[in-house]
């Protein structure tokens, strides 16, 4: 596994020094990222609602599943380094088999992986959906 070193940069009154900063693994470094990306959405975009983190697909678990403020899935898919066109394709199948759910899959599969890892719980996918954006189910 590759080791990721990450350098501390301070500026001592015009004069730039960095330091070592304790090493961390990729995992380690992945869900770092994802830990905050879970406690801070706004990061990713304005007004979203995560409701699944590291949700079970066909094609594997997805990274984070929200919500955006007009009521729209979107699916967040984390990678290091630079994007291929294999890592765009995982998000796509991703996004075909959460798309291949009848409404009622879907929303038991919220249910079920909701309230873990920092995504909080929905009880009633339809009721909370609903609640929170009101007229965007027709």
């Amino acid at each position: 596994m590759k080791l990721v070193q990450l350098w501390a940069v301070e500026d001592n009154g015009g004069s730039l020094s960095a330091s070592p900063v304790e090493s961390v693994d990729n995992t380690d470094t992945e869900k770092s990222l994802e830990d905050l990306l879970v406690a801070s959405p706004e990061i990713l975009m304005p007004e979203l609602t995560l409701i699944g983190r590291q949700l079970p697909t066909d094609g594997g678990p997805l990274d984070l599943l929200g919500i955006d403020s007009e009521g729209c899935l979107v699916l967040f898919e984390l990678k290091r380094g630079i994007l291929t066109r294999d890592a765009v394709a995982q998000v796509l199948d991703y996004a075909s088999d959460l798309a291949a759910l009848d409404e009622g899959r879907f929303a038991r599969l919220v249910e079920e992986h909701s309230g873990q890892r920092g995504i909080d719980r929905v009880d009633d996918f339809f009721d909370w959906y609903e609640q929170e954006y009101p007229g965007q189910s027709e």
